[in-house]
Formats: structure tokens, sequence, C-alpha cells
């Protein structure tokens, strides 16, 4: 019976072993050398909050963390737009012209992101596309300052964030029963109604999933305002690359991305709070 036993709990324990080299992988590359980065902020110089104290105290320092939030809120907000259209549309149409829609949605993940973005600056700059565009139809008689903006900013990485927001959208909107929108329909709801009071409600969780991928994924962004903004759009990670690169100020840079991974960790606490609160027609709360 012993034996028995044994064999039973080393039959159960089968899967936490198969996950050891994982952990290991993790705990080793990953946990450790962050821990160690991260412990700079608080050891060095010497131990205190003197490089936290240093970064809320700073005004340049305040400026980076505002643009990086409001970047990244503005990116999620025109993700939102562009996403459900293409999300909706998808999911009443047929099954290959969806794939071919994906297809295209998928697009941005088979090329490099400085290639995306050399292709942007191709067609923002003064002689770009757009602006010769515009120039020739007489809507500007100028070129147009496009490039090295927020809004260029906002536009590359939205281009690059927006599957995201896609497929988290059309994931909440296939799992919608059709005839809840016919039933709402018979009763005599229009269609802003039925948006409003149907639809929207149950396809708020994947909205929400949606918003927090693309706007953590957004405060971490570096390539695209380097080489899309100037110095005014500058974000967090341009500042610590900054600080490890050129300042060599480990303890400051380390500082900033704890403080970075604490508003990602407060986001996160707010995402799982609004999902347990958004609940789906028949789950239990």
């Amino acid at each position: 019976m012993r034996g028995e036993d044994w064999r039973q709990r080393l039959r159960s324990s089968a899967p936490l072993f198969a996950l050891l080299p994982f952990l290991f992988v993790v705990v080793a590359l990953f946990a450790v050398p962050t821990l160690r980065v991260l412990s700079k902020g608080f050891l060095e110089p010497t131990p205190g909050l003197a490089n936290f104290t240093a970064i809320f105290g700073n005004p340049l320092y305040q400026q980076v963390f505002w643009t990086t939030f409001r970047i990244s809120a503005l990116v999620t907000l025109l993700a939102i737009v562009l996403a459900y259209p293409v999300a909706r549309f998808a999911t009443e149409c047929r099954p290959l012209t969806r794939n071919i829609v994906f297809a295209m949605v998928l697009v941005p993940f088979w090329t490099s992101l400085l290639v995306r973005i050399y292709g942007w600056t191709f067609i923002l700059q003064r002689t770009g596309i757009l602006n010769e565009t515009l120039q020739a139809l007489g809507l500007t008689s100028a070129p147009l300052k496009l490039l090295y903006t927020e809004g260029a900013v906002v536009l590359g990485i939205t281009h690059y964030m927006l599957p995201f927001m896609i497929f988290s959208i059309y994931v909440a909107l296939k799992a919608i029963d059709p005839n809840l929108h016919k039933a709402a329909t018979t009763m005599g709801a229009r269609t802003p109604r039925v948006f409003f009071k149907v639809i929207l409600p149950l396809a708020l969780p994947g909205i929400v999933t949606g918003s927090l991928l693309v706007f953590i994924g957004s405060l971490g962004f570096f390539v695209t305002p380097a080489l899309m903004g100037s110095p005014r759009q500058m974000m967090l990670a341009n500042v610590i690359t900054f600080q490890v690169q050129e300042a060599l100020d480990w303890p400051k840079a380390s500082a900033i991305a704890m403080v970075l991974i604490l508003a990602v960790s407060i986001l996160a606490w707010i995402y799982f709070r609004l999902v347990d609160r958004v609940a789906l027609p028949g789950e239990a709360k």
C-alpha cells in the first residue's frame, strides 16, 4: 500500500516537475536580474528613497510621465474607435472574407517595426505622399508638419497595437448570441438603443481587455517615439535608455522603471476588478 501511495503521489506531482525547467528559466534569467537592477533604485548611491524623490521633484520627469500616459491613453482610445468596426464586420462576414480581414490585420506582425516606422516616415514627411496629395488637391498651400509630432507617435504606436484590440473585441462580439439583437429589434428597440443597451455591455469585457493590453504595451515604446517624435514626445523608455547609456545613472533608471512597474501593476489590479464587475450573462458573481 505504501509503495502504491508513493507512486500515486509521484504521478500527481508529475506536472509540477514538468514546470521546473520553465520556473528555472523565469527565476534565473528574468526575476533575479530584474530584481537586482531594480534594487539599485533603493540601494545606490545610498540606501533610501533619494532617487524617487529626485524623479518626482524634477519637472522634466513629471513632463515625461505625463507625456507617456497621455500618449498611451490616446493610442488606446484611437485603437478602440478603429478596432470595433473591424471586429464587428469580422463577426458578420463570411469565413473567407473574415480570413482575408484577419490576414490584413496581422500584416504588421509580418514586417519589422523599423520597416513600418520608415514607411510612415516616407508617408508623413514634408515631401511625402500625404503632403504632396494635399497640395495637389489644393487643400494646402504648403507642406504640413506631420512628422516629429505627437500625432505621428500616436499613429505609429496605434498601427502596431491595433491587432491586440481587434482580436480582443472580436472574441467578445463572437460570444454574443445573434438572437439577442433580433429580439431587441423585435421589441421595438432602434439600432442605437440596441448597441448601448445590449451589444456594448456584452462586449465591454473584450474592450477592457484590449484596452489593458494596448495601454500597458504603449507605455514601454521606445523606437517609435525616438524616430517619429521630437524631444517633446520623449517617453519613459527613452528616458531610461538615456540614463543607462548616456548618463550612466543606473540607480535613477532603476527608480523610473520601478515607478513604471508599479503603475502597470495598479492598472492590472483595476482591470481585474472591472472584469469581476462586468459579468457575462449566466456567469456567477
